[in-house]
């Protein structure tokens, strides 16, 4: 756990693990194995911590590749000269009950920003929610996200926008691989719920419980 480094006033640091969101299981239809490659990321845009420049790039460097990218209104004014006309990017404000439609019509979640000290530990509740909707997830490697990733095998970590443009290549070119990576997630999200980050604390104070 990257984040145990950070964790001030521990002597040992074996005894801190990690706790990080929880996300809700819904139901979505089955990914087709065919047609465009739909993505979706929600999550703010611009600042140190959420440069989204690289994956833009990437998803626009290729044709069959789609993203919806849903942010606050007032970030996107504030970075959208830097990003002009997109063709392959559509940018909503939405948020709440209305991002079912856009994770029931997604095929994977694309989060990968350009890296700072702070992402390298954080865990975001947008990464969890996609999760539950049993989406793969396309993040950064070398940091607590990707770690995840990589070590349930719940998507991709391409390690620099280059290899983030080759991965969505190939992708396109073979959907299937979405659809078994899919189906990965599926089997593993209950451990991502909310309901299972209760029962982890449950038993750590068990734990607690009995050492006294």
């Amino acid at each position: 756990m990257r984040m145990q480094a950070y964790v001030p006033f521990v002597r040992d640091k074996s005894a801190v693990s990690a706790l990080p969101p929880g996300g809700t299981v819904h139901q979505r239809p089955a990914r087709k194995a065919e047609g465009a490659l739909e993505l979706f990321y929600v999550g703010g845009v611009g600042g140190e911590h959420y440069d989204i420049a690289p994956m833009l790039r990437a998803v626009e460097a290729l044709d069959g590749v789609y993203l919806t990218l849903c942010c606050r209104q007032a970030e996107w004014d504030k970075v959208k000269t830097q990003f002009q006309q997109l063709r392959n990017v559509n940018v909503v404000h939405d948020s709440g009950e209305q991002l079912k439609q856009y994770y029931r019509n997604a095929d994977a979640f694309l989060m990968w920003r350009g890296m700072t000290e702070y992402l390298q530990f954080a865990v975001a509740v947008k990464f969890q929610e996609a999760l539950g909707w049993g989406l793969p997830v396309i993040t950064n490697s070398h940091c607590e996200m990707g770690d995840l990733v990589k070590n349930e095998s719940l998507g991709w970590t391409p390690d620099t926008e280059q290899d983030l443009v080759t991965l969505l290549k190939r992708l396109v070119a073979n959907p299937k691989e979405v659809v078994e990576k899919s189906a990965s997630v599926a089997a593993r999200r209950e451990q991502h719920s909310w309901r299972a980050r209760a029962q982890t604390v449950l038993s750590i104070m068990d734990q607690h419980r009995s050492a006294q």
